[in-house]
């Protein structure tokens, strides 16, 4: 095998592939975009799924924190079952 078979060569029938088949959006990306009518394009809204995990990741440190670190005692504890004895009202 020489160089010249390793070259590009027109004549040769070698061709450039030249369509650039864009990766599909995701079935999210498609709804976040249908919902808001079409004004959003696809980086918006991948903007407001970030957004939208943002503020669930918010919301679960809250409720694990309420649950099982505050010390106000308000929450839940592990092995409370929320029965309370006869006469103990």
């Amino acid at each position: 095998m020489n160089n010249e078979d390793l070259l590009f060569n027109p004549e040769k029938g070698g061709s450039f592939r030249t369509e650039y088949q864009e990766p599909p959006k995701s079935k999210l990306t498609q709804l976040i975009i249908k919902i808001s009518g079409g004004k959003l394009d696809e980086t918006k809204a991948n903007y407001v799924l970030l957004g939208v995990l943002a503020m669930i990741v918010i919301a679960t440190i809250i409720i694990l924190y309420s649950n099982f670190g505050g010390e106000s005692g308000g929450g839940a504890h592990p092995g409370d079952t929320g029965v309370v004895p006869a006469g103990e009202e």
